[in-house]
């Protein structure tokens, strides 16, 4: 996970999300259990907070729990560990679920800042880093861009005036970032 995308991440609105069995389950098969054992320092501080997520979704259930011991007992036994194998852990019952309270996501969005019904809409990052420029969209069946900004505090203060009712007059929107190129050449090399 980029530095960019964890700050995204700790600023983010917090709300209760669901997370079922089948997801958990999902989670932990892609979880990189051996990155403890890589000479890169990034994937295991990737893998690192990835298990802390995992441990704090475990929390919530005493199944999700046994799931994530199964797992650990499962990844860390057979020869290698001198130690006898132990099976990976069944796929869990449907309607198996846990809440728990984190940052809100859509796919690759993160949820920055939410006003209520009556107000308007929904501030929405989408950037993979803070440099500029910013691209604002209208979230809606077709992605209206809304405009440009040279800096990050003009695009979010656009951002959260275009969501006010009555005065942006739009629903939720998203801020990307966007490459500008200056020439048609410039272009075609990419």
């Amino acid at each position: 996970m980029s530095i960019h995308r964890e700050e995204l991440l700790s600023k983010a609105v917090k709300g209760p999300v669901k997370v079922t069995g089948h997801q958990f389950y999902s989670m932990l098969s892609g979880h990189d259990w051996f990155a403890g054992f890589s000479d890169d320092y990034s994937v295991t501080k990737d893998a690192e907070e990835h298990m802390r997520q995992l441990e704090a979704i475990a929390e919530g259930s005493e199944d999700f729990k046994k799931l994530l011991d199964g797992f650990k007992a499962h990844h860390f036994s057979g020869e290698s560990f001198c130690r006898p194998a132990v099976s990976k852990p069944e796929l869990p019952e449907e309607g198996l679920f846990v809440e728990v309270n984190a940052a809100i996501t859509d796919g690759s969005r993160v949820l920055m800042k939410r006003f209520a019904e009556e107000v308007g809409g929904d501030v929405w990052q989408d950037t993979v880093n803070i440099e500029p420029p910013f691209l604002l969209k209208k979230i809606d069946n077709k992605a209206q861009p809304l405009g440009v900004f040279g800096s990050y505090r003009d695009v979010w203060h656009a951002a959260c005036f275009s969501v006010k009712h009555g005065q942006g007059g739009h629903g939720d929107v998203v801020i990307e970032n966007i490459r500008v190129f200056s020439s048609f050449e410039q272009f075609a090399l990419e």
